[in-house]
């Protein structure tokens, strides 16, 4: 997929919405893909195109509509932790497509969360850079970041190292106060 989203990237990119948007909006990092996705892990949404500026630390999203155009959808405040930065995506050749993730993550599940594998409900997946928490040096990767919501209320969240396909990490959030 890293063809298919690069070639995703690139439509957007040589838009002529995508320069009118950027004559206007200097200094913007491409930061992420995003799309909804159902519990069997099919994207229900077309895949958002993100791109952030480091001067107004807002986050501008384009997507391709049913007609093949690119639509600028938004701009928006980055939702992060306040100390977080966010990291230009450097899409490569090792960048696994989102169906090469969806083994990794099914097996991250069963492993970590079988008693909630049959409660998962729909989601959504990210392709990003994070810092990698997991090692002593500072490592930015490229994450295959998928949640979804459980019957019970809470999220599951898997990252994946998107050039490997090896796990980072799981987490199950609880959406009730406790």
């Amino acid at each position: 997929m890293a063809n298919t989203l690069t070639q995703l990237k690139d439509k957007v990119t040589s838009s002529d919405q995508y320069k009118k948007w950027e004559a206007t909006n200097q200094n913007n990092i491409f930061s992420h893909f995003f799309t909804q996705i159902n519990q069997n892990y099919v994207p229900t949404t077309a895949w958002d195109i993100a791109f952030y500026n480091t001067d107004s630390e807002k986050i501008t999203v384009f997507t391709i509509n049913e007609a093949n155009e690119v639509v600028q959808k938004n701009t928006d405040d980055v939702f992060k932790q306040k100390q977080s930065q966010v990291h230009e995506l450097k899409l490569t050749k090792e960048t696994l497509d989102f169906t090469d993730s969806i083994v990794p993550c099914q097996k991250a599940i069963q492993e970590s969360f079988p008693d909630l594998d049959p409660l998962r409900g729909n989601g959504f997946a990210i392709l990003q850079s994070l810092q990698n928490d997991t090692k002593e040096e500072e490592e930015i990767l490229a994450t295959w970041n998928i949640s979804f919501i459980t019957k019970k209320l809470s999220f599951l969240n898997i990252k994946i190292n998107a050039n490997t396909g090896e796990l980072i990490s799981t987490k199950e959030h609880s959406m009730l106060q406790k």
